[in-house]
């Protein structure tokens, strides 16, 4: 676990935009009828956002909205088809399999490459701490850019939290970040006529989230389709 760290370490000295990707999701698999491929019921879709490079358990994954996503009700598994995403400061390109996701949390996982990646914090940030988020607001993305925008931590409203982070569409699925770089949240929504008054996924939640949903990702086939759970 030391060794695991200072690797973490090394990779957030090295390239901090490798943390961060631009996905685009053009199609998913909804589900199918039998082993052919030919029998599966695809969903058209335009989504794009911006996912976190996180490790959990040691294993590397996409961490993003489950709207960015763009699936069915529930929590499971499907298939992913001309599902994309490409990191930051390398530019290499993912072409994802499946997602794992629960709509509910507004939250979705996908296998990723090990590399330089965030850690999930274990405490909420204070109340008016500094918060962060690397983003791609209007889907304009760059390897070459790092984009970050800061705000503070404004608590809690109902079963979601609350930042002053600037966000725009293409920055749904940001990670939020603490003082220490940590994932404490991921951007959720925003209020239309205000685009400081952020809507995040709270710390418990997503590390519930990532506590079940790891386990599911891990075990799943890259052609096990559940879209309701």
């Amino acid at each position: 676990m030391m060794l695991l760290s200072m690797l973490l370490g090394c990779f957030h000295h090295y390239d901090e935009r490798m943390t961060a990707g631009h996905i685009a999701v053009k199609e998913i698999i909804l589900s199918c009828e039998s082993d052919d491929a030919a029998s599966c019921k695809v969903m058209g879709a335009a989504a794009a956002g911006t996912a976190t490079r996180i490790v959990w358990d040691d294993q590397y994954y996409w961490l993003t909205a489950a709207h960015v996503c763009n699936l069915s009700s529930g929590m499971g598994v499907t298939a992913a088809r001309a599902v994309t995403v490409t990191s930051g400061g390398d530019g290499a390109k993912s072409e994802i399999s499946r997602l794992t996701y629960n709509t509910e949390k507004d939250l979705c996982i996908m296998p990723a490459r090990p590399g330089p990646a965030r850690a999930i914090a274990k405490r909420e940030p204070d109340l008016g701490s500094p918060v962060s988020i690397i983003a791609y607001p209007g889907g304009e993305f760059s390897n070459n850019i790092l984009p970050i925008y800061d705000g503070r931590f404004s608590g809690h409203s109902g079963n979601r939290c609350l930042t002053t982070i600037p966000v725009a569409g293409g920055s749904s699925g940001a990670g939020v970040l603490d003082d220490r770089d940590q994932v404490v949240g991921v951007v959720s929504a925003v209020m239309r006529s205000f685009n400081h008054y952020t809507i995040t996924v709270c710390l418990g939640d997503l590390q519930d989230f990532l506590s079940k949903a790891a386990p599911q990702a891990q075990s799943a086939e890259a052609e096990a389709v559940q879209t309701d759970r």
